[in-house]
């Protein structure tokens, strides 16, 4: 399918959350001149320890690389996961761009600013080796969430993310949904954008807030979800990739 623009963000390429296969079919069935990767593409954290990092990941860097050389102009944001590549931004790897905020022009809605968004999550600027503690423990789940929903499947139950009901209720309770969105919208404001998107904090949303369009593409783990620019210009919000291709 023809596209103007593909964005995804929170890939966490080497954990066993990232949804390698959600993503290499994404990648394969969108044909567009411009990707998006708006942060927590590699995950650093992780990658020395739980070793996660399989061939389907290099599959991944391979098509995007492949669709880099064919002429696609693919931008990378750098999040909290991948922040060790921020002492080097902004750089260029062919038609790869790596840098820590990108504009874009969109047809409907002009200059949209991507930024992930880690900056303004009160946990990670002020108690960063709580989050690395958080991302552990949410590796885990993912592997306990695997084998449960294997038990809810043989007793005719369906699927119920445990690791994602729980991250969810972590974030309400401390406060940084309820912070989080509008602290975005304030800093698009005073930077003069009308449409802001992030990641980071693996919610799907597009919302109007105090007149900006908040858009937070979620995240290629769990909730499989991301945004498409139709080649009018129209910005939609996936959210099941396997409806939308019906």
């Amino acid at each position: 399918m023809r596209i103007k623009s593909l964005w995804m963000s929170d890939l966490h390429l080497g954990t066993k959350a990232s949804n390698a296969d959600l993503i290499i079919d994404v990648l394969k069935y969108f044909d567009t001149d411009l990707i998006i990767l708006n942060g927590d593409v590699i995950d650093f954290w992780q990658l020395g320890f739980t070793k996660h990092w399989s061939k389907k990941h290099n599959n991944i860097l391979r098509l995007l690389f492949k669709k880099a050389k064919e002429g696609t102009l693919i931008i990378y944001t750098t999040g909290n996961h991948d922040e060790a590549l921020r002492d080097y931004v902004p750089f260029n790897l062919d038609n790869i761009f790596v840098v820590n905020q990108y504009e874009y022009r969109s047809i409907e809605n002009g200059n949209i600013l991507f930024i992930h968004g880690d900056a303004f999550d009160f946990v990670i600027t002020s108690n960063k080796w709580l989050a690395k503690i958080g991302a552990f423990l949410y590796e885990g789940l993912i592997v306990f969430n695997h084998w449960f929903n294997k038990f809810r499947s043989m007793v005719g139950l369906d699927y119920w993310s445990l690791s994602k009901y729980l991250k969810e209720q972590t974030k309400k309770r401390v406060g940084i949904l309820r912070k989080f969105d509008t602290l975005i919208v304030d800093y698009a404001k005073r930077k003069g954008y009308k449409t802001v998107s992030a990641g980071h904090i693996h919610i799907p949303e597009y919302k109007t807030i105090d007149g900006v369009l908040y858009i937070n593409t979620g995240d290629m783990c769990e909730t499989g979800s991301f945004v498409i620019e139709k080649m009018d210009g129209e910005i939609v919000l996936i959210k099941d990739f396997a409806k939308f291709k019906g």
